[in-house]
């Protein structure tokens, strides 16, 4: 399983639930990064499809490999920027206070992790 943490890339993981964490202090909607692990490749994580799902399940991004490959992902994902190799098959909705998120990584494993956006705009885990 992939674990995903919310993460600026310059602080500390802050809390710590199930398979991600984040750091509430300084996360927000406008500077939303992902730190992706792969515990199986502790040198970079292999994945290939992201999404980010709304609560009722629509993609509000989603970007993939086309063909399949690994070559190209990285452990840190910035929301709305789509890393060299990839394709935006669903461009970056505007995130909305007050929602709440899902990010799914697909690869040789599956890992997602569930936030939420206050109304100050601050990311937090659910």
């Amino acid at each position: 399983m992939k674990r995903i943490y919310l993460t600026s890339a310059c602080s500390s993981h802050v809390r710590r639930r199930d398979n991600g964490s984040l750091n509430s202090n300084t996360e927000t909607i406008d500077s939303l990064t992902f730190h992706i692990e792969d515990p199986a490749h502790p040198d970079r994580p292999r994945y290939y499809h992201v999404r980010v799902l709304d609560e009722a399940g629509a993609d509000v991004w989603r970007i993939r490999t086309e063909p399949v490959s690994y070559d190209f992902s990285e452990a840190l994902l910035v929301y709305g920027e789509v890393p060299e190799g990839f394709t935006d098959n669903e461009p970056a909705h505007e995130l909305e206070t007050g929602a709440t998120y899902t990010v799914v990584v697909h690869g040789p494993g599956r890992g997602e992790l569930t936030f939420a956006v206050d109304e100050a705009g601050d990311v937090f885990s659910e």
